[in-house]
């Protein structure tokens, strides 16, 4: 990302913050997720990175229903040298996520970067701080509601693949679920699923199956080397504190 990153350790930071996130149109396979609507969630989130130099951030991540099949997820996330904070607005029906518009800002010592796009049915507009955007829109998801997406397909799917868009462009990217079962960790032991994202950077997912689409981790690894790690730390799903049990 440009403007911003002039540093390793600024850049590791931006990748920190980001990795918040990693909670347009695409279809849920998931017969559960098909028959109700999405269920409000309120996580509180902890990052670090590991290596040097080291980062740690706290978030909070926030899907609210609006009424008339409409939603919107929240991110603020904050670390010693910068901050992070998206939305996103989409409608969910059918089983399907909409997604309708998508806005960030992240904040490094003296730098800046703010990204805004529009979804429509064939086009992603909008600007990445003076650089317009116009691309295809082709099933594809903003980067915060990508990790909800994850967690629902993977209800009934061992692998699958996602279009989720990126600074001024869309990018593939392939999945597999590699356990699911009973597992001790760091909330008690739950009923989880582990989708990993296949990659340079894998990336690997841990979902409460009991909550459909809820993250309770998520890390990212060079080759076998754990680079980054968030964590949620407690959660509210339908109103209910569910985590830790």
């Amino acid at each position: 990302m440009p403007n911003i990153l002039f540093s390793p350790a600024l850049l590791k930071l931006n990748r920190l913050c980001l990795a918040l996130v990693s909670l347009a149109v695409i279809c849920i396979s998931s017969s559960q997720a098909q028959a109700s609507n999405l269920a409000a969630m309120d996580l509180q989130l902890s990052a670090r990175s590991f290596g040097f130099p080291s980062f740690s951030a706290q978030g909070n991540l926030e899907l609210k229903p609006q009424g008339n099949n409409q939603y919107q997820m929240k991110l603020a996330a904050n670390a010693r040298l910068g901050s992070l904070s998206e939305e996103s607005r989409f409608s969910w029906q059918d089983g399907q996520i909409s997604s309708q518009s998508y806005s960030s800002t992240s904040r490094l010592t003296f730098f800046s970067e703010q990204k805004r796009y529009q979804f429509s049915d064939s086009r992603i507009t909008g600007r990445v701080n003076n650089n317009q955007v116009d691309t295809a829109n082709r099933q594809t998801l903003d980067p915060l509601n990508r990790i909800l997406a994850i967690g629902l397909l993977a209800q009934d799917q061992d692998e699958f693949s996602l279009s989720s868009i990126s600074w001024r462009s869309a990018n593939q990217q392939q999945f597999r679920v590699v356990e699911r079962g009973m597992a001790n960790t760091h909330l008690g032991q739950l009923d989880i699923m582990i989708v990993e994202q296949l990659g340079n950077r894998n990336s690997r997912f841990y979902y409460a199956t009991e909550y459909p689409g809820m993250p309770i981790l998520w890390q990212q690894f060079d080759d076998e080397r754990l680079e980054f790690e968030v964590r949620v730390e407690s959660a509210q799903f339908a109103g209910q504190t569910v985590l830790p049990n």
